[in-house]
């Protein structure tokens, strides 16, 4: 089981064709008479030592083997034709909430969809009780019934807690469900007053502070882990399995973040850029809060990388260039012309050549991996980070 104190390791490229580069010798040479500024930054936490020294048992044979067992458990008991739909319900939703459910992805779209076409084909309304019928809502994103919300019991806190959570995936117009939202709301911020402490009144709480599909499903899996061990009928096997493959992905996001964290260090930002202190940790976590697989590996080094170009790039225009260099620094993204260097500053040709560096080599990565040519999509998503607003907002402030 992960400690509670423990950092969270959370845990496709994006577009030009490729340039011919050449080589050039660099002035290192600046006007002295510039007054560069400073961000003040605070070391980050994480250096490459650090992280490289990160090591974990969780990766071990003897360990994976356990995991793969307790899938098959898992699997089995999900697949089980003779459970009622609720237990399969609500198996579903506990799966969601440990963070497993892209193990059992197959297993739980078809039956999410056989449930979906047995109520498409039924004519019939439906005799489900609020918490059913919510539930079935919030997985399946189905319209529910005006029948079913006026019928609500308020002491149902279980049923008024999963329509609060269904109302959140509502779409514009659909006031049926900004009414329920108020009505579920109301009475469950009720419930935690006077019964504050219980399984049911603990996730309220944290629904009315920050909905379900809201919150980033890692951290929401760590969480869930402890709030789950309090409920009465805590299904141990698949806590247990839960908590072994979070161990197990954690390890796996660990060796991802080695080797962004090696494409740093290579960069010589840190070295040579004197304002520059990115947190790899931080830029790590963007992308291993929404895309956290561990079938993930290329998109988490990649965009790992493009995050940390981005952050160096937000410097020069927010703390560090001065307003001709910014104005040639501009030029040289939006022309994407290597020509341009020869008018850049020393801090500016090193982070412009590592950005065209990586467009060319994250779509050689796509192509050799994926066979799929994304050099010009690449470049062009690129671009879109256009520098042009915030060159212009830079003007702005420096007259």
């Amino acid at each position: 089981m992960p400690p509670r104190n423990q950092d969270l390791l959370l845990g496709s490229s994006n577009c030009g064709r490729f340039n011919r580069v050449q080589c050039r010798v660099v002035n290192k040479v600046c006007d002295q008479t510039i007054t560069q500024r400073s961000g003040n930054y605070q070391p980050a936490l994480w250096d490459y030592n650090y992280i490289q020294s990160l090591r974990s048992d969780f990766l071990v044979e003897s360990y994976t083997q356990k995991i793969d067992k307790l899938k098959e458990d898992v699997r089995a008991m999900l697949v089980n034709k003779t459970m009622n739909r609720l237990d399969q319900l609500e198996l579903i939703d506990t799966i969601q909430r440990l963070g497993v459910d892209y193990v059992f992805e197959n297993e739980i779209r078809t039956i999410l969809g056989r449930i979906y076409n047995d109520k498409k084909h039924t004519n019939a309304s439906s005799n489900n009780d609020l918490y059913t019928e919510a539930l079935e809502f919030r997985l399946l994103r189905q319209p529910a019934s005006q029948e079913n919300f006026e019928a609500c019991v308020c002491e149902d806190m279980k049923g008024l807690l999963s329509l609060y959570e269904a109302t959140f995936l509502g779409e514009e117009g659909e006031s049926i469900l900004e009414d329920a939202r108020d009505f579920a709301g109301k009475h469950l911020k009720q419930h935690v007053k006077y019964r504050n402490g219980d399984y049911v009144s603990t996730l309220a709480s944290h629904a009315l502070e920050l909905p379900l599909h809201w919150r980033m499903p890692r951290l929401e899996a760590r969480w869930y882990m402890d709030v789950y061990q309090t409920k009465q009928s805590t299904n141990p096997m698949l806590l247990e399995f839960a908590k072994m493959e979070y161990n197990n992905l954690q390890a796996i996001h660990q060796e991802d973040l080695k080797r962004a964290s090696e494409w740093s260090l290579h960069t010589g930002f840190k070295e040579k850029l004197p304002f520059d202190e990115i947190d790899i940790r931080k830029c790590f976590l963007v992308v291993t809060g929404t895309a956290m697989e561990p079938q993930d590996a290329i998109l988490h080094c990649e965009c790992s990388k493009l995050n940390q170009l981005i952050t160096t790039i937000d410097d020069i225009y927010d703390v560090y260039g001065t307003l001709d260099e910014l104005e040639l620094f501009t030029s040289a993204i939006e022309r994407w012309d290597i020509n341009m260097m020869d008018k850049l500053p020393y801090y500016m040709k090193l982070t412009f050549f590592a950005l065209v560096n990586f467009v060319n080599e994250a779509s050689y990565v796509a192509l050799r991996e994926q066979g799929v040519d994304i050099a010009y999509c690449l470049k062009k998503s690129v671009l879109k980070f256009t520098y042009i607003k915030k060159y212009i907002f830079c003007v702005s402030a420096f007259t």
